[in-house]
């Protein structure tokens, strides 16, 4: 074969051997071959004989994909006794930024620098604003706001540029073919540009590096190598070398943009040898510009190609017949890319393999079978994780695939995010931190409770009643919302209120003024600020040791690590270009990122953890198990046009000459392209598979298997998807443990107690008996009464369902309602400070509070829908106190004792005043407004007219409440002198009756729905009393009752109460 290589020392088969014998100097080819037939190998073989034959060749090894230039550099490196400095493994980009930066250098310009994603995000969004740039009818305003299109926008300039048109051409060609959202697009083409400067990459001031996007890379790349000779030269007026290569190698050139065919041109001609190598059925990087039929155009004459002589590799070296099998009946439903069909026809392998189906009834049964499956594969065959993986069509199921393989014992990669930057859970953490220290308005009690301060939310209520007695005693009036302030007003004002029993929030406190003092020294220097309010958290530390250890809580660890760095790496990219960037402009900047920031999760190999990826991350990998999740119908395929408003497609099929016309003739085509890469990427994903492959889907009523299962060949001649089937338990200790349990009371029992009291000898922590909840005895206090504080509301909870009442008062409750709540405070203060406010003047200040702690009334759909429903309520508000022009009192806490061992709190909306006596006023946001009949008995207003009237009873205590008169109005938080409320009425304090303003239920005549409630009387005055008494009597008892009723529909607890089935586990 004219080669010096034997087949026993490169064990490389004969059509291997045939492509190397053919890359001689200056060579032009293209390697194709279906997956696993050793194309890497081939380029791999080529380094290693160019490099014995002269140590000085220029090599170049191109990826499409970082892990997969990761694997080959540490194979290359392994068998080379290391990478010397005249090979380089890269990925395109980044081989194509190196010249980029070489030619920066030559002419004297700093190392230039790429534009994020998500920087690129945000540019397109501000142009889009832009309102001189005109788009179709179809594109209404609201339209230009969505992310979705925005996304299809930057498609469309994104695939116009590697494509090789320029805006006017776009513009030109959008006439041609009648499609304005092209001239359109042409426009904000030409804006973007002019806002990055990125069609003269080298403009401006030297002292800036200069900003090229990835789009703009390839095309920068080949035009500097263009004119390098008459450009490039040193300070000194010197020539500066060009880089020149002897080998450019590309792998995976079908996930390539079409803009590599004027770089390797150019590469070409300049001497380099040239072999592309690919599998146009193997492409995965459609969505991102990469062009499928690429490896074969490139064999076609220029311009279409620059006429690579094709070469077939014949011998799959992955997996057996059974793999191969599948892998060429679904392959037989791709059309033909590039014209190149010979790849197909490569030989199965020799090993052995096995393909397996399954369906189960829902998507928790299907991750419980996976993780079951690798950990068997482990425990009892002893095979690494490290060599298993999972992969779904999207990252959309991740998170929940990863954290149920985890909670059942099966290690897993960790994965990036798809949520923003700003959004991850420690960086929004410390960013809050970081609003507070520095007066931003923020909701304290989240930022104290939060991963970067750490305060655990009982703790927080505990703390915060001590400060409420320390004010109290010193007869400090500050308001209850009010008291955790003193946390943002430093240590020493914390320290003067409460000088123990607070210690988090003192260290809270610290934290908080050590940030204000380096952002004064530091005049607000970003990387400065972020740096002490990290440091001072004192979480690195403890998240890099939570991270070393196993489960859902290390890789949680793992999760916040790699998002703070990612945050440095941004203010760092930030302080790059300007040093002096203040902490504003980067919360500026994280505001308008809406896409995610790359992942620095470590890659290396020696993790033994399951890959869980996607056909796009798998690029260059193989394993020896492989399971394919989630192959249902309307997932994968996911048969959805991405380009409904752009047509970006048809701009693809005009370049390679593939145009089928406008109108149904291209949606025609358009489906049938989608179809296609929706195959190529199952395609790709099964074929990662050496030893086997399992294919999962749920089938319900809801869902089906995908119509891939048949263009596999399963349920003919290839293989069976087996029905669901009755679930096992999972293949870990804890089950292990449960079904010895369950051995005790059969004829197995002594072998089954044998085996328990081994594994808890051996350090099985769930073999211990005291550690078994069901075997704990309830711990019973006998005689010991402790003071209880009680609300009406908790009051009212407890006799609706007293276990409801615990979880919620131990903050059970999820998060969900958050924004209600904080709408419902913002319509509170509102009411608080202006209880004689007009309507005009009412919504002037809903305006002005709202922006300050809740989002953009027009940033989305929800936010624009909470902000009428607020302006509604504020209507319905200042209808309801133009009814009311009577002298009012607003936010009046009381404090009464119920016995000695009890005491009712209580905090008042509203109370007017007239001649007759006080009506009370209970304000409400929520949309459940009840019967009459129920509000002349509702608990609350029966106990707030109960503690009103003993006001002057022994043991009452009330706090100055906010007295207003009409036409007066007080500043937040300034409060009358203390005293008695009698004191504020000259009428006295008897209470006329009580009533519910639902404020959300807006009637026709603009007043909102109001429920009465009578002067109480001996009868409803005894039901109070006795109401309170029982709600003491449950606090102080062993048990804590569960209160079947309607309730039970809503309630956020079910799956813990022993009364419903899915609690009964706590029977």
């Amino acid at each position: 074969m004219g080669t010096d290589l034997q087949p026993t020392q490169w064990q490389l088969d004969r059509s291997q051997l045939a492509a190397l014998d053919a890359a001689r100097a200056a060579a032009r080819l293209a390697l194709l071959g279906s997956p696993g037939t050793g194309k890497t190998t081939v380029l791999e073989a080529l380094v290693r004989r160019e490099l014995a034959a002269n140590s000085d060749a220029m090599i170049a090894l191109v990826t499409q994909d970082r892990r997969a230039a990761f694997d080959v550099r540490n194979r290359l490196s392994l068998a080379l006794g290391g990478l010397p400095g005249n090979v380089r493994v890269a990925t395109l980009s980044s081989f194509a930024f190196h010249i980029v930066q070489a030619y920066a250098q030559a002419v004297g310009r700093r190392s230039p620098e790429l534009i994020s994603g998500p920087d690129e995000d945000s540019l397109i969004a501000a142009v889009l604003e832009d309102p001189t740039i005109r788009f179709p009818s179809f594109v209404t305003p609201e339209v230009r706001t969505l992310p979705g299109f925005r996304a299809q926008i930057r498609d469309l300039i994104t695939r116009a540029a590697e494509l090789g048109y320029s805006a006017a051409e776009l513009e030109e060609l959008g006439r041609q073919r009648n499609e304005p959202i092209w001239v359109s697009g042409a426009a904000v083409m030409r804006s973007y540009e002019l806002l990055t400067e990125a069609r003269d990459a080298f403009a401006g001031d030297a002292s800036a590096p200069d900003r090229l996007d990835h789009v703009h890379l390839l095309g920068a790349a080949a035009a500097m190598l263009s004119t390098w000779d008459d450009m490039a030269s040193s300070p000194s007026g010197q020539k500066v070398v060009r880089p020149r290569w002897d080998w450019v190698l590309i792998d995976d050139a079908q996930n390539a943009p079409r803009s590599l065919l004027a770089l390797l041109s150019q590469l070409a001609a300049d001497g380099a040898g040239v072999i592309v190598a690919g599998d146009p059925d193997g492409a995965v990087q459609g969505f991102r510009g990469g062009v499928a039929s690429l490896p074969g155009d490139l064999t076609a004459p220029a311009p279409l190609g620059m006429g690579l002589q094709p070469l077939y590799l014949t011998q799959r070296h992955r997996g057996g017949n059974a793999l191969a099998g599948i892998a060429d009946e679904l392959v037989s439903c791709i059309r033909v890319g590039g014209g190149q069909i010979a790849q197909r026809r490569a030989q199965a392998g020799h090993d052995p393999d096995h393909v397996e189906g399954r369906s189960f009834v829902h998507a928790e049964e299907e991750a419980a079978a996976i993780a079951r499956h690798m950990r068997e594969l482990h425990v009892l065959e002893g095979i690494p994780y490290g060599t298993m993986a999972v992969v779904t069509r999207s990252r959309t199921m991740h998170s929940t695939l990863r954290n149920s393989l985890i909670r059942r014992g099966v290690p897993v990669e960790q994965v990036g995010s798809d949520r923003p930057l700003r959004e991850q859970p420690a960086v929004s953490a410390l960013l809050e931190t970081v609003r507070l220290a520095l007066g931003m308005p923020v909701h304290i009690e989240h930022v104290l409770t939060s991963l970067i301060v750490g305060i655990d939310p009982l703790e927080l209520r505990r703390m915060q009643r001590v400060l409420r007695g320390y004010a109290l005693a010193a007869d400090t009036p500050v308001r209850v919302p009010d008291l955790l302030q003193v946390v943002v007003e430093g240590p020493e004002r914390l320290s003067a209120l409460a000088p123990r029993g607070v210690e988090p929030l003192m260290r809270a406190a610290r934290l908080l003024q050590r940030i204000r003092q380096v952002a004064q020294t530091s005049h607000r220097q970003a990387e400065e600020v972020l740096w002490v309010a990290w440091d001072g958290s004192g979480r690195a530390d403890a998240w890099q040791q939570q991270s070393l250890r196993a489960g859902v809580e290390g890789d949680a660890a793992d999760a916040y690590l790699d998002s703070v760095i990612q945050l440095f790496h941004l203010a760092q990219r930030m302080a790059d270009r300007d040093p002096h960037v203040t902490i504003e402009a980067l919360l500026s900047e994280l505001e308008v990122q809406n896409l995610p920031e790359d992942s620095i999760a470590r890659m290396g190999a020696g993790i033994d953890a399951v890959a869980l990826t996607t056909p796009a991350g798998c690029q260059g990998r193989e394993w020896d198990h492989v399971v394919v999740a989630g192959l249902n119908e309307g997932v994968w395929p996911n048969l959805r046009l991405r380009d409904g408003y752009t047509r970006t497609g048809r701009l693809t099929q005009i370049a390679t000459g593939r145009e089928v016309g406008g109108g149904s003739e291209y949606r025609r085509e358009a489906v049938e392209d989608v179809l296609d890469d929706e195959l190529r990427l199952l395609h790709h994903s099964i074929t990662r598979a050496r030893r086997s492959l399992l294919i999962t889907c749920t089938h319900s009523a809801d869902s089906q298997p995908s119509r891939f299962f048949s263009a596999m060949g399963f349920g003919s001649n290839g293989p069976e998807l087996r029905s669901p089937e009755p679930l096992q338990p999972d293949f870990d200790l804890t089950s292990l443990v449960g079904e010895l349990r369950q051995a005790l009371d059969t004829r197995a029992g002594v072998q089954a107690q044998e085996l328990l009291t081994r594994l808890q000898q051996e350090g099985v922590t769930a073999a211990d008996p005291a550690r078994w909840l069901d075997e704990l005895q309830p711990t019973v206090r006998k005689g010991v009464r402790h003071a209880a504080h009680v609300s009406p509301s908790r009051v009212e909870r407890l006799l609706d369902c007293p276990l409801q009442a615990f979880f919620s008062s131990i903050g059970g409750e999820d998060g969900d309602g958050t924004s209600a709540a904080q709408l419902g405070t913002l319509i509170h203060s509102i009411a608080e400070d202006y209880p004689h406010g007009s309507e005009a003047e009412l919504l002037a200040v809903l305006e002005n509070r709202w922006r300050q702690v809740l989002p953009d009334p027009h940033s989305g759909q929800l936010a624009h829908r909470d902000y009428r429903q607020a302006q509604e309520m504020i209507r319905a508000l200042a209808a309801y106190m133009a009814e009311h022009p009577e002298d009012v009192v607003t936010e009046q806490h009381l404090s009464v004792a119920v016995a000695d061992n009890a005491h009712l709190s209580a905090t008042l909306d509203r109370l007017s005043g007239s001649d007759d006596g006080v009506l009370i006023a209970d304000l409400k946001t929520g949309k459940n407004v009840p019967g009459k009949a129920a509000a002349a008995d509702n608990v609350q207003l029966q106990l707030y007219q109960w503690a009103f009237e003993r006001l002057t009873a022994d043991g009452a205590v009330n706090d100055p409440g906010k007295v207003n008169r009409p036409g007066e109005t007080k500043e937040r938080g300034e409060a009358n002198p203390p005293g008695r409320l009698a004191e504020n009425f000259q009428y006295g304090v008897r209470s006329v009756g009580a009533q519910l303003v639902y404020l959300r239920a807006r009637l026709k005549s603009g007043m909102p729905t109001i429920r009465e409630q009578q002067p109480l009387d001996s009868q409803t005055r005894q039901r109070a009393a006795d109401r309170i008494r029982v709600a003491v009597d449950l606090l102080a008892a062993d048990q804590l009752p569960a209160h079947p009723s309607s309730l039970c529909r809503t309630c956020p607890f079910t799956a813990a109460c022993p009364v419903l089935p899915e609690g009964r586990m706590f029977s």
